[in-house]
């Protein structure tokens, strides 16, 4: 592979969820070896971030890019973004004895203070978004619904039995080497309890949560489900997130931009609803970070599970059929070169 790479057609694109995956392993040598091997490669591309900071750029980068450009241009396709933000995403070049020189003492420094805690927030992540409610794929409530008030008794039961589901989840398919399940499962449905109380005394208490969580009907798709309307939910949160970053007006950027016109989310989110057919694991998160990049690069190496969800939502995503044409058909290290050389022949 080195030296294939040596010859400079290709270049090896590094992110910053690699980096930090790196940072984050346990064994030290493996660390140390992994981060200097870096500096082998004639040459590396990243994406350099706008902000001041961080030298090497994530999937948050990337979406800053996309939703920026959609924000400004009405009406633009998925190849419009692609084509537009393609440049942004590709900006930072040069040898990777450059790289590792201006990289690895921060690296370093996050193993030392951020990488425990690192690796717990993303166990939180992989663990506590990993498993799909009973309830995701049900329709949400008709708008003018006419239902039983919410009773704090009642709110208090249903959420101690998902308390007790989620954490049997987590001990059964889920990755417990840093998080406590029950502390974890009680401590979010308790969040959630509280919210739902906070709902009980309106007239109706359905579109109180939609409301609350800024969520409008005609957001959704037809037929939505509560699936659905998390995930809006989950990208409206998101959108005030970036509106600091982009230094935008949150409810401007929120009436220019859907989550289904943003490449990036929408790779992430075919990933994300349908990962739970394999077990939680801690990588999970990164790994669905990283294979969004596989818009912007020629070929994107993902792990074995990926693939095949991947190849899943390529059956009815035109974004995901694109990524997946760009994942190398064999594993490993020998599949990555095998496709380097048949595409630098001009093979299909």
């Amino acid at each position: 592979m080195i030296s294939v790479l040596r010859g400079g057609e290709w270049i090896p694109f590094i992110t910053q969820h690699h980096l930090e995956e790196i940072a984050c392993y346990e064994n030290e040598s493996a660390f140390f070896r992994r981060l200097e091997f870096i500096s082998q490669f004639p040459f590396i591309s990243y994406l350099r971030p706008q902000h001041e900071g961080a030298n090497v750029g994530g999937m948050v980068d990337v979406q800053d890019h996309e939703i920026a450009f959609v924000a400004d241009n009405s009406g633009v396709s998925h190849e419009d973004v692609l084509k537009a933000v393609r440049p942004a995403i590709r900006n930072g070049y040069g040898s990777g004895v450059q790289f590792y020189r201006e990289n690895s003492e921060w690296w370093k420094y996050f193993r030392v203070h951020f990488a425990e805690e690192s690796r717990r927030q993303k166990s939180s992540i992989a663990n506590l978004s990993h498993f799909k409610s009973p309830y995701a794929e049900r329709r949400i409530w008709p708008e003018n619904l006419q239902a039983r008030p919410i009773t704090e008794h009642g709110a208090t039961q249903h959420y101690e039995k998902q308390a007790r589901w989620l954490e049997d989840q987590i001990h059964r398919h889920g990755d417990c080497r840093y998080i406590d399940p029950k502390a974890a499962a009680d401590a979010l449905m308790r969040e959630t309890l509280n919210e739902t109380l906070s709902d009980i005394n309106e007239p109706n208490s359905y579109e109180a949560i939609l409301l609350r969580c800024g969520i409008k009907r005609e957001r959704l798709p037809a037929k939505a489900t509560v699936e659905d309307a998390c995930y809006e939910g989950i990208f409206l949160s998101q959108l005030g997130v970036y509106a600091r970053r982009l230094k935008r007006d949150r409810d401007e950027l929120t009436a220019k931009v859907r989550k289904e016109q943003i490449p990036s989310w929408v790779i992430w989110k075919e990933l994300d609803s349908r990962t739970h057919q394999f077990p939680a694991e801690i990588g999970n998160v990164n790994d669905k970070h990283i294979a969004t990049f596989g818009l912007y690069i020629d070929l994107v190496d993902v792990d074995k599970r990926t693939a095949e969800l991947i190849q899943q939502s390529a059956r009815k995503s035109p974004l995901c059929a694109k990524v997946l044409n760009r994942i190398p058909t064999n594993r490993g290290a020998k599949g990555l070169v095998e496709a380097m050389k048949r595409i630098s022949k001009g093979a299909t």
